[in-house]
């Protein structure tokens, strides 16, 4: 999501509890009571002595439960007649907004606490927070809707990709034009951008328009000469970071790579004791690193197995790569007139999007009567591009000229 300002708290009084709202409360006072009685030491005996209570217990949870639902009924009808019937002023519509917003974040902090609490079921709380928030968002447009004019742009980014993640994408758009309408400053607009190139950008989505993300991108960008200082460099080098992150996500490696290029050269223009170019630094590396390891993951999925020289090749080798535990492996054997003439096996040492060296040890023939053991080398596998089952290796050892060869998958 677009940086969003640091929003300023307000002073606002906390309504007094409706009827409704009482009631709720009275409800679940109760039946925490019940359940607290059960939980408690001698309960088995507390329930064959008290059977008939037993029997009222599920009576009255069965009553709550339908008390609830009218509770919830008449707490609706409660709020559509107070918008339809009551004609509150704009500033009070503000007010109320701001009010919402604020338990919304606050609905954050609980589902966080909540979820780092033991045996929580996972899907019961993010159920909570995927409810809890439809029913603030939802008030917040109503309470929206019919003057959108004087409204912080990020609140219409706030809704606009609340409403994307519930893959209400067509709808979500609309407020991101909404957030821009309402951007006067550079700044302003600048997120308003990224959020439709992102919303213009993502593969397989409704409102997938290459060339619409591609022009909100550049927008994002130019507009980023508008602002002063080095927070001209974060916002620009920022925007090349989402970018790239989308032509990730869709597959477009090499523009990607190119973008998240771009990015590092316009947070290079920054101070070193800038916090914010440290920040942006790692969330760049964090990218490139994650990229970096599906990369390999599909590589590796295709190295494990047998590889071999052609037989058109002067060098007659065979490489086996495989996956010993955590640890990825490799073993060569090179041959002289139908004979091993090198033995070697090692481990994998370090990797890169383009190559990756494996560390070797074993036998080598120096002569037809003299053989090396211990012997160490280097191995390096390249991979060739648009071929998956190609690689180019090369050898280095302490006793010859570095060997380069072509292997094949069987």
């Amino acid at each position: 999501m677009s940086e969003v300002p640091n929003q300023q708290p307000v002073d606002h009084k906390v309504e007094a509890p409706t009827s409704a709202d009482h009631k709720i409360a009275q409800l679940e006072k109760e039946v925490e009571s019940l359940r607290s009685n059960l939980q408690e030491p001698g309960k088995e005996s507390f329930i064959k002595s008290n059977s008939s209570l037993f029997i009222s217990i599920i009576a009255i949870t069965t009553s709550i439960a339908f008390s609830l639902y009218g509770i919830f009924k008449e707490n609706r009808i409660e709020d559509e007649q107070q918008i339809k019937a009551i004609q509150i002023t704009k500033e009070e519509r503000i007010k109320k907004i701001e009010e919402l917003t604020i338990s919304l974040s606050e609905l954050y902090e609980r589902y966080a606490k909540l979820s780092s609490e033991p045996n929580i079921d996972e899907n019961t709380i993010n159920s909570y927070l995927t409810y809890n928030k439809l029913i603030y968002i939802n008030k917040i447009i109503a309470l929206i809707d019919g003057f959108n004019d004087d409204l912080p742009p990020a609140l219409f980014s706030l809704i606009g990709y609340e409403l994307k993640q519930q893959e209400q994408n067509k709808k979500a758009l609309d407020f991101f034009y909404l957030e821009l309408k309402n951007a006067k400053t550079a700044i302003a607009k600048i997120n308003a951008y990224r959020d439709l190139a992102l919303a213009y950008g993502v593969n397989n989505s409704e409102n997938y328009n290459p060339d619409s993300s591609y022009h909100y991108r550049k927008l994002s960008i130019q507009f980023s000469d508008r602002i002063y200082g080095e927070q001209k460099f974060s916002y620009k080098g920022y925007s090349y970071y989402q970018w790239a992150s989308n032509e990730f996500y869709n597959g477009n490696t090499t523009l990607a790579k190119s973008l998240a290029d771009s990015a590092k050269n316009q947070y290079a223009l920054m101070q070193d004791n800038n916090n914010q170019k440290n920040y942006y630094l790692k969330l760049l590396n964090r990218l490139l690193e994650s990229e970096n390891r599906k990369y390999l993951n599909k590589v590796f999925v295709n190295l494990s197995g047998e590889w071999n020289t052609p037989g058109t090749s002067k060098t007659k080798a065979h490489v086996h790569f495989y996956q010993n535990a955590t640890v990825w492996m490799c073993s060569l054997e090179l041959y002289d007139s139908e004979k091993i003439s090198t033995n070697f096996t090692g481990t994998l040492i370090s990797t890169t999007d383009r190559y990756m060296t494996f560390s070797l040890q074993g036998m080598k023939k120096m002569s037809d009567r003299e053989f090396v053991s211990g012997s160490s080398a280097m191995l390096r596998v390249s991979r060739i591009n648009n071929y998956d089952n190609q690689l180019d290796v090369t050898l280095n050892d302490l006793y010859s000229n570095p060997l380069l060869f072509r292997i094949y998958k069987k």
